[in-house]
């Protein structure tokens, strides 16, 4: 079964509101518009907003979503997808021009050989896409080969293990690789010495459950939750009392960090804000 295949498959066995938090909305410019508004949109574009008017490459770009709300937000986007499909592909991207002033300039390839000249792009925006990267050491370094120095790299939502063997457990309870086998996962060292040997150094990481980058389409009040459950033998009595009155908000500000070191979850999610040395 191919990508686009599973897609379907998804959008006729699950629920709209799933289909919906996955952006997998049957029209891509309705995913397009509600990713728009998407509080992780405005967090992304908040840490890369230093750069608007400049020039963008969306990774792995899917149906576009994300190249259509930063063309929309000043930004020159050039979007790779490999893959063609009118639904979840490059087809769905080029549809998504009959609504934008600034057109997304759309590219087949893949991440490991770009069509770029060096130092060409101020934002490389990968979502949920290094985990499929078929090499990891070389797709990164081609980032760093076309990012300008004192470029920024926003990539999020990457699946992590602890070890080797708990790939397969990853693979085994995921959603939709039983039916297209794309997925995969990396230790964090293969992720963080990849970056380093690309001459990109971490500005930010965001663990599971410290960002909307990484526990969505959980909600703040469930994350809080998990956080107390977690840290509660770590509390003192009066610590784990009070921060049952603390809002969400300040608990995964507080407390996401650490809660998140508890986490062993095949799969779980990680984010970086990364820079090319100048």
């Amino acid at each position: 079964m191919t990508w686009e295949e599973a897609v379907i498959h998804f959008q006729n066995k699950a629920s709209k509101e799933l289909i919906e938090q996955c952006y997998f909305h049957p029209k891509p410019i309705d995913a397009a518009r509600t990713f728009e508004k998407s509080r992780e949109f405005k967090d992304s574009l908040a840490l890369v907003n230093s750069k608007k008017g400049g020039k963008l490459l969306d990774i792995g770009a899917g149906n576009g979503i994300a190249s259509f709300a930063f063309a929309q937000n000043e930004f020159s986007v050039f979007a790779l997808e490999p893959d063609s499909s009118l639904i979840i592909g490059s087809g769905a991207i080029r549809s998504l021009n009959d609504y934008l002033k600034n057109p997304i300039n759309v590219f087949e390839e893949f991440g490991e050989s770009l069509p770029f000249e060096n130092n060409f792009f101020d934002v490389v925006y990968c979502r949920q896409v290094l985990h499929h990267a078929r090499d990891l050491t070389q797709f990164l370094k081609e980032i760093g080969r076309v990012l300008k120095k004192g470029g920024l790299v926003l990539t999020l939502r990457d699946h992590v293990i602890s070890k080797p063997e708990d790939l397969q457990a990853f693979l085994n309870r995921h959603p939709l690789h039983k039916f297209y086998g794309g997925e995969n996962a990396f230790l964090l060292t293969d992720y963080e010495n990849a970056f380093i040997n690309s001459g990109l150094k971490i500005k930010s990481k965001f663990s599971p459950l410290s960002s909307i980058f990484n526990y969505f389409p959980e909600t703040e009040e469930s994350v809080k939750m998990k956080i107390r459950g977690l840290l509660k033998s770590d509390m003192n009595q009066i610590e784990y009392y009070l921060s049952r009155f603390m809002s969400a908000q300040n608990i995964i500000s507080k407390y996401g960090d650490r809660a998140s070191e508890r986490l062993n979850d095949p799969g779980r999610l990680y984010s970086y804000l990364l820079e090319k040395a100048e």
